[in-house]
């Protein structure tokens, strides 16, 4: 998180002064208002996190998790509040794992075979447990015992992982329902893994589980399967690719993927990528070069495109020159690149 934290802080002074005009600009009195607000919730969150003993097991009753299974008598807000606040702190966590069915039915409730978040409609009022599962997996991941708990105790992501090969024709004949059909994916929740797994890559523990549990392994295959570029798309958007490894190889694959939708697809994601970051980075900018050499004119416009537009920042301008791109095969698409 203080990672995280570093560069949202970094992103406004490296901020290059030569990007074109469709970056806006900060305006100071929203800036002063954001860091007032920000100053506001990291007291709110540490005075939650600091939570006594009676208040915090007077929550987790108030909650109603422990004393039902049935999640709509849940109370919502209460549920929320002691993830994101008092179970950040490492010995709540670990009471509220070790002394209480709390994360254990909360967790259960998420697991793709309990068919409980898996089945809910995908509805405006719905995503409220999208963001839930998100918040839950974040604080797991801020103590040992939510780490050691998601990779040794819970099923989570065995239960996604087995949905997956649902799909997976190496697997023998698939699954006449499947978790990821894509009538769920696009009715249901289910579509919330994504968000799910992607917030799990958002920290180097989280990649680590992933890898354990073999889900990188599930994308590479579902990556290969035609006609589910919901469930590609889906990967791609939601991945984190902060930390070099698997998600970064995940996003490399499906811009070389022999169906020309998803490769446009992937140097569309790539090029947002680029356009957004605070600084530059060679990673993205060499994976984009590529793209100008691939088989399809509109793969090569769509990254011509790009390149022409965050090169107006003089930082990845120099990195993409010190790169050597041969540009001599794109013929007129080329021309406004080799202006620069």
């Amino acid at each position: 998180m203080s990672a995280i934290d570093s560069f949202n802080r970094n992103r406004t002074r490296l901020q290059p002064s030569t990007v074109k005009p469709n970056r806006p600009r900060a305006n100071s009195v929203e800036d002063a208002m954001r860091r007032g607000q920000r100053q506001v919730e990291q007291v709110k969150l540490k005075m939650s996190m600091q939570m006594d003993d009676k208040t915090f097991q007077s929550s987790l009753l108030e909650s109603q998790v422990i004393l039902t299974k049935d999640f709509t008598k849940w109370h919502f807000d209460t549920l929320q509040e002691l993830i994101e606040g008092p179970l950040l702190n490492p010995k709540r966590m670990e009471e509220a794992v070790k002394g209480s069915r709390f994360v254990r039915r909360v967790m259960t409730f998420f697991h793709p075979f309990s068919h409980r978040f898996s089945d809910l409609a995908r509805t405006k009022a719905n995503t409220k447990w999208v963001r839930l599962g998100c918040s839950l997996l974040s604080t797991l991941m801020a103590s040992p015992d939510g780490i050691r708990f998601l990779g040794t105790e819970d099923q989570l992501l065995l239960q996604i992982v087995k949905s997956f090969a649902q799909l997976d024709p190496f697997n023998g004949v698939p699954d006449s329902d499947p978790v990821f059909s894509k009538k769920r994916v696009a009715d249901t929740l289910t579509y919330g893994y994504f968000e799910m797994l992607g917030t799990l890559s958002k920290y180097k523990e989280g990649i680590e589980l992933m890898e354990k549990f073999k889900v990188f392994t599930a994308f590479y295959h579902l990556s290969e399967l035609r006609s589910r570029e919901d469930l590609i798309k889906g990967i791609i958007e939601n991945l984190d690719y902060n930390i070099d490894g698997h998600p970064r190889i995940v996003l490399s694959k499906a811009l070389t993927s022999s169906y020309k939708h998803i490769r446009l697809y992937a140097t569309q994601h790539l090029g947002v990528l680029i356009r957004e970051s605070a600084i530059a980075n060679a990673w993205t900018l060499r994976l984009l070069l590529t793209q100008l050499y691939d088989p399809a004119p509109e793969v090569c416009e769509l990254a011509v495109h790009f390149l022409e537009e965050v090169c107006e920042a003089k930082d990845i301008l120099q990195l993409v020159v010190e790169m050597q791109p041969t540009m001599d095969h794109l013929g007129e698409i080329g021309h406004p690149l080799l202006l620069k």
